[in-house]
């Protein structure tokens, strides 16, 4: 068995909190002596007192509360970590609890319902669920009952609440306790598990991003805040249960598809300064946000084709005339103007399929693509039925109809690749 230290003056305040924890257990009359042997010859040391406290609270030896006030009134820090104005909760080095408080995420997401572009907002359904290990209530080293570890208190889902909003708040599911005794002597031990369980029904607003459109991918944002300064609490992304999606979506239309699920983290300043926060300074409160990005694409492809068909047809109408003979030009002026007219009314049809933008899309460009090729077209036409201008190799059908198809394949896809 082993012996305490008595006798031995080098012996450093570190030991006797050592020696004092390696009885605990079996001997804690003997971790009592040693940590009182050791506050003889230490009597300004909060750690001693504080463990001495502890040992006799839960091994119902003595009464604590008096070395609890002693370790207190020696303490040279604050421990005012709580964020709430009062009352604070103060916490030791033998806490379990630390800041800030690790906060893991699992999004599910079922459904999703009205994602077009000539909707501001869709509908959604999803599941969710938060991990902690700490349990609802958490009583501190001093004997304080806390619910500041209670996740239904601690986070709020963004949302703006309509007639058809149906949200179960999030409910505690279980939570999986070990030994308290191995806890104390494993440091960084995660013994405690909860779960907290919700589901989502509801309207999300959506600011569609058509820059690349109709090649575009869209990514929503469902995001869950914490109600504490990110000193308290720290939100990720579940590395056990991660972000999924349903593969059998029913709400989700055609041409649409889900390519993942992206986590991030950002954060809100609350405009209130903090006078309690964890930092020597005061500042403004800064709340952690939870971001589930989902990355929705389409089909491009066969929606080209179904937008763009008009234009390529009006192109391909003018380009044709290159095989007509130079002698007939009313004919051939008359096909590349027309050309021109079917590819406005085109214009007019894609622009009538997505909302009114200030930004210059792919299918802006690709239309003013097809115009400007068009007028080309019929400037090459109008040169070559001109014997006053010379435009060398233009002034053959084959060449001027080469260059025309080649520049239109060519920029088609500049713009899809860029």
């Amino acid at each position: 068995m082993i012996t305490p230290f008595f006798g031995f003056n080098q012996i450093s305040e570190d030991d006797y909190l050592n020696q004092a924890r390696e009885f605990f257990q079996s001997f804690p009359e003997k971790s009592i002596e040693v940590l009182s042997k050791g506050i003889e010859n230490y009597p300004d040391s909060s750690d001693l007192h504080r463990l001495r406290a502890f040992i006799k609270q839960v091994r119902s030896i003595e009464d604590p509360r008096e070395d609890y006030k002693k370790a207190y009134s020696l303490d040279s820090i604050s421990y005012k970590r709580s964020g709430y104005p009062s009352p604070y909760l103060y916490l030791t080095n033998e806490d379990e609890l630390k800041y800030p408080m690790d906060v893991e995420l699992e999004f599910i997401l079922k459904d999703i319902y009205d994602f077009d572009t000539r909707n501001t907002q869709f509908f959604t359904k999803f599941d969710w669920a938060a991990y902690s290990k700490y349990d609802t209530i958490y009583q501190t080293f001093s004997g304080k009952m806390t619910d500041l570890v209670d996740l239904r208190k601690l986070l709020k889902l963004d949302y703006i609440e309509s007639d058809q909003t149906k949200i179960t708040d999030l409910k505690f599911d279980f939570w999986n306790k070990k030994n308290k005794d191995q806890i104390f002597f494993e440091p960084g031990y995660m013994g405690k598990y909860s779960q907290y369980f919700g589901s989502v029904e509801n309207s999300f607003y959506h600011n569609w991003d058509l820059r690349d459109y109709p090649f575009d991918k869209q990514k929503i944002v469902i995001r869950f805040i914490a109600q504490q300064d990110s000193s308290i609490v720290r939100l990720n992304e579940s590395k056990e249960f991660p972000a999924s999606f349903s593969k059998n979506m029913i709400g989700l239309k055609d041409g649409y598809k889900i390519d993942k699920i992206n986590y991030f983290t950002t954060y809100i300043s609350s405009g209130i300064y903090d006078f309690f926060s964890p930092t020597s300074n005061m500042r403004y409160q800064i709340f952690p946000t939870g971001n589930f990005e989902i990355v929705i694409s389409r089909d491009g492809s066969w929606l080209f084709l179904k937008l763009f068909l008009g234009s390529i047809l009006s192109f391909v109408i003018s380009w044709i005339v290159f095989l007509i003979p130079k002698k007939e030009f009313e004919s051939r002026i008359s096909l590349t103007v027309g050309g021109i007219f079917g590819a406005i009314g085109n214009r007019y049809f894609v622009e009538s399929t997505i909302p009114s933008v200030q930004i210059l899309t792919k299918a802006d460009m690709i239309n003013n693509m097809i115009l400007l090729l068009l007028i080309v077209n019929v400037f090459i036409v109008i040169i070559q039925n001109n014997d006053k201008i010379d435009m060398g190799a233009f002034e053959k059908n084959k060449f001027a109809m080469f260059f025309s198809g080649l520049t239109f394949v060519l920029s088609n896809l500049l713009i899809v690749l860029w």
